[in-house]
């Protein structure tokens, strides 16, 4: 894979049936060939640049 860009995106969504939506963060990169990758998800409490500097 060759990553061209490398973005972090953050997402509530419910980890379990019935339980509140928890905040998720993804990091994704768009290779040179144009496809979507997802590289890495992690728990977050929020997107901020906070969260997403200690994630990387």
């Amino acid at each position: 894979m060759r990553p061209l860009y490398l973005f972090l995106d953050g997402v509530a969504e419910r980890l379990r049936p019935g339980a509140a939506r928890e905040a998720v963060l993804a990091a994704w990169c768009i290779t040179w060939e144009g496809r979507k990758v997802l590289i890495h998800l992690a728990p977050g409490t929020k997107e901020s640049t906070e969260c997403c500097r200690e994630f990387l």
